[in-house]
């Protein structure tokens, strides 16, 4: 079988589309063209292209230097006339007057069809389900289906549930299908047998770091045969696909690159050297292993532990520098998560010694020393929520056009901060418990690390949550707010891949299932059962701190897709109280039957 990989950028691509680099006004890529041909010839490539978002430089380059092994491509961005959705269209084996037509003709995906199939032109949608500029619809999908018949099915930046479902989508069209599509749209589908599908891979690289690692394969013997096997629907997808860190490590590579060019000839940080470590394998010289040593004596002076941290990040990279990459980044990962953490416990720290004295000078000093915690973890909030765009969208094509496959259990994951002195969130826990043993029903519960004290059932399906700080409440000293650490708590979350996220309470555990669901795009479910204002009218006596927890709670249950509340006597009191009826529901049926509707809907 030969290989190549069909999807990869170089410096030549145009400006990003991917917010993080449009603020900092970088390339979407500093990758040499002559780096992708090695590195791909490493990979065991037979074939390289590189795929440029609109521009071939790179590739005549390169198809001048190793006219044996090299096509041009062009990730080609065009335009449904209608409404203006943007759709990117791999294209290969091509000559310049060509591409010159294609420019013309992609900004009607129409035409652009028409001429690819008129001229034979090896082509492929890539990752058709990501939304290029937000306008991506259910329509917009069953019209690519009609207007072409290779799709790329394994894309190395996308995670594997987007890439297995849409693989799934495409294996269960039908000749009905597709004739009830030509019906509905007036359009003719292309070529024979349309609802056979052709499959590409690539790996979707723009940092240079996973070249050759997601690709297509085809039993054709010479460049041409490769071609020709991509437009007859004879190739197949394989290799990686993507996560969130490692998305978010290819923004941070370009953000370096971008400040390394912006410097040129000006010397690197410390940081700087120690991203291109990271990212390149590169030991320490003398002078990083003197400021090295530096960062672990200086942990010993205020106390802070993120010196020491950054030190333990580079003896990892030291340790791991011949590790596979995805390795090496699962390691910084979980250092960066510390790093992030340390930050944040100097601003919680603050808040519960600071706030006690009245000492807000302090506060906002320590509030500005977290900022760098926020830098850290923004990207990874970003990558996550990128790489769970459009779930809803599979979902909806797969029930209009999938085939009737057995669906699989819901996965649903119920997030408590197990308030047992200040609410019944722990009898509730301990029935909850004690029903998935019975009905044999998956409901893990979601909770910080040491609060299994505050449980008094054993039957919980619990899943631990590590905390970093924690906090005595007033009126209820014996009980521990414990805050998650948020960034190894979503890694977590993310490898529980839910389906929904239920919220008991509206504490720091509560808060993160509330942007866990937002980024995983997720539906949100919380379960209000507790008056919280007059709970804490009771323990402090204050009508102005009431009212604070008042605006907070119905803030934090506003942000749900749904509140569920046990009689419609509490849902007539919130809707008094301002909080939205539309999103209401009352489950009065009891939490037996609750948790089956759950587990069913």
């Amino acid at each position: 079988m030969l290989r190549a990989d069909l999807h990869v950028h170089s410096k030549y691509s145009n400006h990003p589309s991917e917010w993080f680099l449009q603020r900092l006004g970088a390339s979407e890529s500093y990758t040499e063209p002559e780096f992708i041909y090695q590195s791909a010839k490493q990979k065991g490539m037979n074939f390289i292209t590189v795929t440029d978002h609109n521009r071939i430089e790179a590739g005549l380059l390169l198809q001048e230097k190793y006219p044996q092994d090299v096509f041009l491509g062009v990730e080609s961005t065009a335009y449904f006339p209608e409404d203006g959705c943007k759709v990117h269209i791999l294209i290969y084996g091509f000559d310049e007057r060509q591409f010159e037509e294609i420019q013309i003709r992609r900004h009607d995906i129409y035409e652009l069809s028409e001429y690819l199939h008129e001229n034979r032109l090896a082509h492929s949608v890539a990752h058709a389900s990501f939304s290029v500029n937000g306008k991506i619809s259910l329509t917009h999908l069953e019209k690519l289906i009609l207007l072409f018949n290779v799709f790329e099915a394994r894309n190395g930046g996308r995670s594997r549930f987007h890439n297995d479902t849409w693989r799934t989508i495409l294996s269960d069209l039908t000749p009905e299908t597709i004739d009830d599509l030509s019906r509905k749209y007036r359009i003719e589908p292309r070529g024979e047998n349309p609802w056979i599908k052709g499959l590409t891979g690539g790996s979707d690289d723009h940092a240079g770091l996973f070249i050759g690692q997601t690709y297509t394969q085809s039993a054709a013997r010479t460049k041409e045969e490769f071609l020709k096997s991509i437009m007859d629907r004879k190739t197949e997808a394989a290799g990686r696909h993507n996560n969130y860190k490692s998305l978010a490590f290819m923004f941070y590579k370009i953000a370096y690159e971008f400040s390394q060019k912006k410097r040129e000839a000006a010397p690197s940080s410390f940081l700087g050297q120690l991203t291109e470590f990271v990212f390149e394998r590169k030991g320490l010289g003398l002078k990083n292993r003197v400021l090295l040593r530096r960062a672990r004596s200086s942990s010993g002076k205020d106390g802070r532990r993120f010196y020491k941290l950054i030190a333990e990040l580079i003896d990892e990279m030291e340790e791991h520098r011949t590790s596979p990459l995805d390795t090496r980044l699962d390691r910084a990962f979980e250092k960066i998560a510390e790093i992030a953490d340390e930050f944040f416990k100097i601003l919680l720290q603050s808040f519960e010694k600071n706030l006690q004295n009245g000492d807000l000078i302090s506060l906002i000093k320590n509030i500005s020393a977290s900022i760098p915690g926020i830098f850290l973890s923004v990207p990874f909030f970003s990558t996550v929520k990128l790489m769970s765009e459009n779930r809803g969208l599979l979902a909806e094509m797969q029930a209009f056009h999938g085939t009737k496959r057995e669906a699989p259990p819901k996965k649903i994951l119920c997030f408590a901060d197990s308030l047992g002195d200040l609410s019944s969130v722990s009898a509730a826990l301990e029935k909850i418990g004690n029903l998935t043993l019975e009905k044999d029903l998956p409901l893990p519960i979601i909770l910080s690390s040491g609060d299994g004290e505050n449980i008094r059932g054993t039957a919980i399906q619990r899943i631990d949550l590590p905390s970093i700080h924690s906090f005595r409440l007033p009126g209820h000293e014996n009980y521990c707010l414990r805050i998650p650490s948020v960034l190894k708590s979503i890694e977590k979350i993310w490898q529980l891949d839910p389906d929904e996220i239920i919220i008991l309470t509206p504490g720091p555990i509560g808060m993160l299932g509330l942007l866990a669901a937002r980024l995983l795009n997720v539906k949100s479910v919380g379960v209000y059962h507790t008056d919280f204002t007059r709970q804490v009218l009771k323990a402090i006596p204050d009508e102005s701190v009431a009212q604070l927890v008042e605006n907070l709670t119905k803030t934090f249950y506003s942000a749900m897709d749904e509140i569920h509340v046990p009689t419609q006597k509490h849902l007539q009191i919130l809707t008094s109280r301002g909080f939205s009826p539309a999103k209401m529901r009352v489950f009065h049926m009891g939490l037996d039957a609750w948790m089956f509707s759950l587990q069913q809907g």
